[in-house]
């Protein structure tokens, strides 16, 4: 009941979807996709798999973009990447190499 709790908070916090409860997370530090198959956290100094991933490529591909938006930002060919500062997060979004990161600043 409290993880479901912290996650609808952090929602309507972050608003980063599946990456929330992860965000909220005290002892996570970084958060890296660079594979629809697998998210990647570093947690307390360590690098480690997580069972988050994302159905198809496309799927990534969606949620970059969805993110993107959220920002008022549009991600193409001639600007595959941004890097969004956020109350104390650094987002990073990439269409070209498909993959994102968020670094807690």
């Amino acid at each position: 009941y409290n993880l479901k709790i912290k996650y609808n908070i952090s929602k309507m916090i972050f608003g980063l979807g599946v990456v929330d409860p992860l965000v909220v997370d005290k002892s996570i530090s970084s958060i890296t996709c660079d594979n629809f198959d697998k998210i990647i956290i570093t947690k307390d100094a360590k690098i480690m798999d997580t069972n988050l991933n994302f159905n198809s490529e496309d799927d990534l591909r969606s949620y970059i973009n969805q993110i993107a938006l959220k920002f008022n930002k549009k991600l193409s060919d001639e600007n595959p990447l941004e890097i969004i500062n956020y109350k104390n997060l650094k987002i990073q979004l990439s269409i070209n190499p498909l993959k994102f990161g968020v670094a807690k600043i």
